[in-house]
């Protein structure tokens, strides 16, 4: 706790805070704005590929066979589930 309160690391405090937090969220409502809410809940599950993806290049962090494949199911998924969305036609809802 002290750490953060130290006046050397406040503007790291700060870029934390705004660049890694806010920016993206607010990132994700402009696009909730222009995009069906259930299309960008579906393309979101996609953040845990990107985090892999980028400590992969950027951390050299190694990435398992089951990862990878866990990796490719997702995509795989996603693919399916946004592929019959906008092939099915509209639910019709039945009132008596």
């Amino acid at each position: 706790p002290d750490t953060l309160l130290n006046p050397r690391f406040a503007a790291w405090v700060l870029f934390l805070g705004v660049l890694c937090t806010v920016a993206p969220f607010l990132m994700f409502v402009w696009g909730l704005e222009r995009v069906d809410a259930s299309r960008a809940g579906i393309v979101s599950t996609l953040e845990p590929l990107a985090a892999a993806g980028l400590a992969f290049v950027w951390l050299g962090q190694r990435l398992s066979v089951a990862q990878t494949l866990g990796g490719a199911m997702v995509v795989a998924g996603i693919a399916i589930v946004l592929t019959d969305a906008s092939d099915a036609p509209p639910a019709r809802v039945e009132t008596s």
